[in-house]
């Protein structure tokens, strides 16, 4: 990654996705909150991180409510992410950001728990 852009990129190769991906993720994985977030980590042999956004139906029923959730989630964690993805090129990390408080933060609220949640998973 030379340019800027691409050292504060998103793609899609960094995205968690599939069910028994996903499933077997929660069931190994350990976790800890970063208020509003409750962090879910797993640590891997294949390199690079895969990060997965969650906000409840539950709690927010309207889907503008969550997708708003998540893209700043996702936000904070673009721009945040560069010493976490450079921790672990030679190791993987699988990674899931859930949204847990009952009601919608700021995005500066929200981008200090992903700060100290990925402070938290360098120092391990």
């Amino acid at each position: 990654m030379t340019n800027a852009q691409g050292i504060y990129s998103f793609p899609k190769s960094e995205k968690l996705c599939g069910q028994t991906r996903i499933k077997d993720f929660y069931e190994k994985g350990e976790h800890f909150t970063c208020y509003p977030l409750r962090v879910t980590w797993l640590s891997l042999a294949e390199p690079g991180v895969k990060v997965l956004v969650w906000a409840p139906k539950s709690l927010f029923r309207h889907a503008v409510q969550r997708n708003h959730l998540r893209r700043l989630i996702r936000e904070a964690y673009r721009l945040n992410a560069i010493g976490l993805k450079q921790k672990y090129t030679d190791t993987g990390l699988q990674l899931a950001f859930n949204y847990i408080a009952k009601e919608e933060l700021s995005f500066h609220q929200i981008n200090k728990a992903v700060q100290k949640a990925i402070l938290k998973l360098c120092k391990l």
